[in-house]
């Protein structure tokens, strides 16, 4: 409710009502179950899913003093915790004829949002908590608020903070509101803390918030708890999606699509589809709806370890990184990787730490170049098996890598002169190049892959046919051009001169 408020936001002439309307339509959409702000700690038409709401305005100045920087409606649920749309209405219509048009105080609307979220009134239930700050200006009182903040963390509750912008780009006035507002959010913060538009704020924040594959959500869903049927897209993973009773995993859309299941509503149409691929069943007892058949439902280690697709963690669950194409098996986020058998597996030596990688029980060691963990190699005791593996040379009796391999990462395997990195194999790996392998000048122009460029032996050009056309007339990849008595790639036989600048995408994606 701060001043800056009142100036015009992207399209909208008045930040203030165009924050109350977002706010509005967005708490219209939740699933408010209906208790009225009374109800305090016996919510009696609580459900799971269902939530309930406080509005509360923060503004003030220098002189504030008590409550006077948070304002709350002297109607409906006057500030209180409600499910109910009529009182929630009445608070936000309060709200919008009640603008405090102050400066950004903050501490009066900490402490009250601390009070509504513990206490002897407030219910057990184990429900999340949540405060969530909309902001547009730097808070000015962010020196007093250890109090509530230490409250706030002490009872559970995340504190998520937006900073509401006038348009795309960043203003110093944002910049100074997000030094302010960001310090304070629970953390981890990048979960708990957004920048943005106003126009963005009902796509990127509001219905974001129970998407678990969001930022937002990943903090407040836990797929690996709940066995509710959840939109398919918010699935990333193959396992959580088969988990889900109303989704299946495709491996050739490397995604999670909704089960055809659902699309029946006849018992007997249910039933047609009880086949093996679609696994349909019929609740008879539940919601008179088709879903899919539970996957993984065993209630014992031996009958659960007896199914493939099944894994026991102290329940049986669907297993990990089932999938029978690459893209989809390296696309899932539960951390697979794509086999040298052709199968997809759990990855393996995941530490991010040099002690966890080096104190693994399955033997992993550390790239410091990349700080990177990865699976120790060449820990054959047998020839042949150390010699069928591209990585391994049998030497002295005993397996040992070969040069280049102890790099894991690609950035740091390629900063190595002499080293590559090698995809036609999955997983990938470093390995030497062809040519590095000679030291001498005489031996790389032995190998006629291979050219001395003064200093190293490196993979031949066409280069090596300079001054001799008939050599490079013999040689279908390369190409004379007279006018330079140069011999070049046939690929590039025919190219006027050219200057090429090469633009790379450096983005996060491309990790």
């Amino acid at each position: 409710g701060s001043k800056s408020m009142t100036q015009a936001f992207g399209r909208h002439p008045n930040g203030y009502f165009a924050l109350i309307e977002m706010i509005k339509d967005w708490v219209y959409l939740l699933p408010l179950p209906g208790d009225v702000g009374a109800a305090g700690k016996d919510p009696t038409k609580y459900a799971p899913g269902s939530a309930r709401v406080a509005i509360v305005q923060f503004s003030g100045d220098k002189n504030t003093l008590g409550a006077s920087s948070a304002l709350v409606s002297d109607a409906g649920a006057k500030g209180r915790l409600s499910g109910y749309i009529p009182e929630l209405r009445q608070d936000l219509s309060f709200q919008e004829h009640n603008h405090m048009a102050k400066d950004t105080y903050l501490f009066d609307a900490l402490e009250m949002a601390s009070g509504l979220l513990s206490g002897p009134t407030y219910p057990v239930d184990g429900r999340k908590k949540i405060v969530l700050v909309l902001l547009g200006s730097p808070v000015m009182d962010e020196s007093k608020l250890a109090g509530p903040l230490g409250n706030i963390q002490a009872t559970g509750v995340h504190l998520v903070g937006v900073v509401v912008r006038r348009s795309d780009s960043h203003a110093t006035l944002d910049n100074d509101a997000m030094a302010s507002l960001q310090p304070i959010v629970t953390e981890p913060k990048i979960a708990h803390f957004e920048n943005i538009a106003i126009d963005n704020l009902r796509a990127k924040v509001f219905d974001k918030w129970c998407n678990p594959s969001t930022a937002w959500g990943s903090w407040l869903v836990d797929l690996k708890t709940t066995d509710s049927h959840l939109p398919c897209s918010f699935h990333g993973g193959s396992a959580e999606c088969n988990r889900d009773s109303g989704c299946m995993w495709d491996d050739g859309l490397v995604a999670c699509t909704v089960t055809p299941c659902l699309q029946y509503c006849s018992r007997d149409q249910c039933v047609d589809l009880s086949d093996p691929v679609h696994r349909c069943q019929f609740n008879v007892t539940g919601d008179s709806t088709c879903t899919k058949e539970k996957v993984c439902a065993y209630p014992d280690e031996p009958t659960c370890m007896n199914d493939y697709e099944c894994v026991w963690t102290n329940k049986c669950e669907p297993a990990p990184c089932q999938h029978h194409t690459e893209s989809a098996c390296v696309s899932d986020v539960a951390g697979c990787e794509w086999a040298s058998a052709k199968k997809c597996i759990v990855k393996k030596c995941t530490h991010t730490t040099t002690e966890k990688c080096l104190a693994d029980p399955e033997g992993c060691e550390w790239d410091q170049a990349a700080s990177k963990c990865g699976p120790k190699t060449c820990v054959y005791t047998e020839e042949e098996k150390c010699t069928d593996d591209p990585k391994c040379d049998w030497k002295n009796s005993k397996c040992e890598k070969k040069r280049c391999v102890e790099y894991l990462e690609e950035g740091s395997c390629i900063n190595e002169a002499g080293c590559e990195w090698e995809v036609n194999v999955s997983p990938a790996y470093c390995k030497e190049t062809h040519c590095s392998r000679w030291t001498a000048k005489g031996d790389c122009n032995l190998d006629a892959a291979c050219a001395w460029d003064g200093i190293i032996c490196v993979p031949s050009t066409c280069r090596r046919h300079n001054g001799k056309p008939c050599h490079c007339a013999d040689d279908s990849s390369c190409f004379w051009v007279g006018s330079r008595n140069s011999c070049v790639e046939a690929a590039f036989g025919a190219c006027p001169p050219l200057d090429i600048v090469v633009l790379f995408d450096g983005t996060e994606s491309m990790q």
